[in-house]
């Protein structure tokens, strides 16, 4: 076993286990990398990997890494080597190195050696956006040895796609201690009951109470099923924390606001949130969250189109880039682009296309990214029927489009996809006080096809619910000169 791990002192093999444990649980990272930074000779090439990874977590400079040299001595070092250079070199040749260990792996029976070898080839595959073969490569590794599986790239490699679910299953199952296995169950498990998937992000939180990501799903359920007020008590004891913890204390606050109709309030605080990074794109800190409630409480204040903008010039387009390397920041930053202003929208894909052909992105992408980054280029481009069929591919795939994606379907002529991407926003209505800009497309499409009684009640809808917001909201004053046109319902 300890070949193919790279470490064979006993003492230095607990040292990485503690790290590991550091970043599910959201606490004492830093000091964890610091014991193995000062152990980095001993690790040899393993050092890299934990480098990178460190410094995604926890926001620091990189480095110059150095980049060791391919040893094909032994199966155990050519592994080894090869995930070495795949994390420090973004010129390495990921897809020659991921058949390398395919070849290494099919001249193998030994369990050990090929649960190991399909891991690091997975990996690779992972980077290379690969993610149905990352998924069965992952899935053999889980039934030839549960124990030694990379459950994270499995559940990575197939989000939002079918089957995730039992994915997510077999995580909270053979390591019910890891958080993010009760996390993807919670989002993945259907026709439960909200108190059950509740608890299951609450067991998130409880493994993990440091963990922004943790907290932010949970918080965002509990908004959602109308309960703010045990959401603003995960917020007070996130706000007595560090840099990260208070970010995403101030994103839950902020969400609490919207369900408030606070929304001026809402998009206020995200703002300075926002801008109070220095670099955007980490999944464990509140950015996956933060930029596209900033993103909505704008939208609906008419002014998404600036903070697009300034997020484009503030984290995208900077020399050098300041977007982290992984798996959600390209699909969050392309979502932003496409509502910026058409100048800086073409100069913020031109940057993000140089990023992605320099390899920026090391940890790879989430299923679905590359398709969803595509239409929204084509988008912003003025491509709208190259972005219209990238668009009915995605909602055929059970993929949800983000507002502007329903904006533009409706402009194009296909409203009835466009409802179809709105059905599941409608649910949406208790994180925006009880309405969302879904129920506004929603008016006027039934009032376009003369179904009074559903425009009706979309348009009521948005004004009882923004009506007395802390600020004037365009689509009040547009849902009731709307309703001015309908016939009155009869009385009887």
């Amino acid at each position: 076993m300890a070949r193919w791990t790279g470490i064979e002192d006993r003492e230095l093999a607990l040292a990485v286990f503690d790290w590991r444990a550091s970043l599910s649980d959201g606490v004492g990272t830093k000091e964890e990398y610091d014991r193995l930074e000062a152990r980095r000779a001993q690790l040899g090439p393993l050092w890299p990997a934990l480098n990178f990874r460190s410094a995604q977590v926890l926001d620091l400079p990189i480095g110059k890494l150095d980049v060791p040299s391919l040893d094909t001595s032994s199966p155990e070092r050519h592994m080894l080597t090869a995930y070495a250079q795949s994390v420090a070199d973004a010129s390495a040749d990921r897809a020659a190195l991921a058949e390398q260990m395919a070849a290494l792996r099919n001249q193998t029976t030994d369990p050990v050696a090929r649960s190991s070898l399909a891991s690091v080839e997975a990996n690779l595959r992972y980077q290379l956006g690969q993610t149905e073969q990352v998924a069965q490569l992952a899935l053999s590794v889980a039934n030839d040895d549960p124990r030694r599986t990379e459950w994270s790239t499995i559940t990575a490699s197939t989000y939002r796609k079918k089957g995730f679910v039992y994915a997510a299953r077999a995580v909270a199952a053979w390591e019910p201690t890891n958080p993010d296995g009760w996390n993807m169950l919670a989002y993945g498990e259907p026709d439960v009951a909200n108190e059950q998937r509740l608890r299951m992000f609450r067991r998130a939180v409880d493994l993990a109470p440091n963990l922004p990501l943790w907290s932010l799903n949970y918080t965002h359920q509990l908004v959602t099923s109308g309960q703010p007020a045990r959401a603003r008590s995960v917020a007070a004891r996130l706000s007595a924390g560090g840099p990260e913890q208070r970010a995403a204390s101030e994103t839950i606050l902020a969400r609490i606001d919207c369900s408030n109709a606070r929304f001026l309030a809402a998009s206020t605080r995200t703002r300075k949130a926002l801008n109070s990074l220095e670099r955007f794109g980490s999944i464990e800190r509140a950015d996956a969250h933060l930029l596209p409630l900033a993103l909505y409480a704008s939208a609906i204040l008419g002014h998404d189109h600036e903070l697009a903008d300034a997020f484009a010039e503030r984290f995208v387009l900077p020399q050098p880039t300041r977007l982290a390397q992984g798996h959600f920041a390209l699909m969050l930053a392309a979502n932003a682009c496409a509502v910026a202003s058409r100048p800086i929208a073409l100069r913020c894909f031109d940057r993000l296309r140089s990023l992605v052909a320099d390899n920026w992105f090391l940890e790879g992408q989430v299923s679905t990214t590359d398709d969803l980054v595509d239409a929204a280029e084509r988008y912003a481009k003025g491509d709208l029927p190259g972005a219209v069929a990238a668009w009915r591919s995605l909602v055929a795939a059970g993929a949800t489009l983000p507002d502007y994606a329903s904006v533009a379907l409706d402009e194009a002529g296909e409203s009835e996809l466009a409802a179809q991407n709105d059905a599941k926003k409608l649910e949406g209505a208790p994180n925006y006080h009880g309405a969302t800009l879904a129920h506004v497309r929603e008016a006027k499409r039934a009032a376009a096809r003369r179904d009074v009684e559903r425009a009706r009640t979309m348009a009521t809808t948005v004004v009882d619910a923004w009506g007395m917001a802390d600020t004037k909201v365009a689509a009040v004053d547009e849902m009731r000169k709307l309703l001015s046109t309908l016939p009155q319902p009869s009385k009887h």
